[in-house]
């Protein structure tokens, strides 16, 4: 495959070009570009650039994700959305307040500028950074996992998405009701702030948690292994999956019908709750429970037992089948028969006057019965 020129590539192209896209061409530079005056969106991601040129004022999307960049140009003050992630950047440039989409993971940042105001999604994760610039209004998702933070700031109130897991969190800040998901397991964590209403799912394992607030009925999938819980609150009813092993719990409270997936092992469990019809797997190994139940894995007890169940209902099928097909006979079909061809009914048809019944007739009426 011939190795791809970027300089006569460029110059292929209008200068009225909105995109360009050099993605995966194994460029080690590009050219200048600020004769692309309506140049609105740049692929240059996946390539080996080490730096980039000075951008065109109009560039609106900036794709330069996996490549070897240390460093940015300054930014076009129009810019929307920024894509540096998987990269070799120890700073990022001064960052335009039109920005509403920054991937700046995986790279070598300890610190970062201010953040423009209309910023809805920050992904900032696999870095070196020890703290977060203030936190934009209307930001919804936020991704700071894999870091070195020891706080948060302070969070917005439209924020929906919240990963802060692999830090060094001692605490969490207050959690603004909007929240939906929170990943802030691998932590230092001792508490949990009161959690929102309308949280769906949570993951707070790997800390060092002793108890849980109380948990809101929204909650569907509750990740809270390698903590030091002795007890529970009472499980929300839309709960679905729930993982509790490698804690100190001695018992479970009763478990929500909905529940489907419970790993409760390597605990202190002395007896397990009462378990739903509609859960599908539980493993409490490494308890001292094991020790009166020696099959660990009830969901295979429970699946077994539906097969034999299943055969049973077979079995007793083809056994009664034909006493089945006698009682069918006697007690429905046959009396419908005797009654749809009984002699009055055949008199019914054929109606009160004696003189229009000819043997015509009747063969007629039987054929077409």
């Amino acid at each position: 495959m011939p190795e791809f020129n970027i300089e006569e590539y460029l110059d292929s192209l209008s200068v009225d070009d909105t995109t360009i896209d050099v993605s995966s061409k194994n460029l080690f530079y590009l050219p200048e570009l600020t004769r692309f005056t309506k140049l609105q969106v740049l692929y240059c991601n996946n390539n080996r650039l080490k730096s980039l040129p000075p951008l065109p004022n109009s560039l609106l999307n900036l794709y330069c994700n996996d490549n070897e960049l240390v460093s940015l140009p300054e930014l076009p003050e129009n810019l929307e959305y920024l894509f540096c992630e998987r990269n070799r950047l120890t700073s990022l440039p001064s960052l335009p307040n039109t920005l509403h989409i920054i991937h700046c993971r995986c790279n070598r940042l300890s610190e970062l500028p201010t953040l423009p105001k209309n910023v809805k999604i920050f992904y900032c994760g696999c870095n070196k950074l020890t703290s977060l610039p203030s936190l934009p209004e209307d930001i919804e998702i936020l991704s700071c996992d894999n870091n070195y933070l020891i706080e948060l700031p302070a969070l917005p109130n439209k924020l929906h998405n919240l990963s802060c897991f692999n830090n060094r969190l001692l605490k969490m800040p207050e959690l603004p009701a909007s929240l939906l998901i929170i990943y802030c397991h691998t932590n230092l964590l001792l508490t949990l702030p009161a959690l929102p209403e309308k949280l769906k799912t949570l993951y707070c394992g790997c800390n060092l948690i002793t108890h849980l607030p109380a948990l809101p009925d929204s909650i569907k999938n509750l990740f809270c292994e390698n903590n030091q819980l002795t007890s529970f609150p009472t499980l929300p009813k839309k709960l679905i999956h729930l993982t509790c092993n490698y804690n100190e719990l001695t018992s479970l409270p009763e478990l929500p019908e909905n529940i489907m997936t419970l790993y409760c092992y390597n605990n202190r469990l002395i007896h397990l709750p009462d378990l739903p019809v509609k859960l599908e797997k539980i493993y409490f190994e490494n308890n001292p429970v094991c020790e009166r139940i020696p099959e660990t894995y009830l969901w295979v007890v429970k699946k077994n037992v539906e097969v034999l169940n299943r055969f049973r209902h077979s079995y007793y099928c083809i056994k009664y089948k034909e006493r089945f097909k006698e009682w069918l006979w006697e007690k429905i079909r046959k009396p419908k028969i005797m009654e749809k061809y009984h002699p009055d009914r055949i008199l019914e048809l054929l109606g009160d006057d004696d003189e229009n019944v000819t043997e015509e007739r009747i063969d007629e009426l039987l054929s077409n019965w």
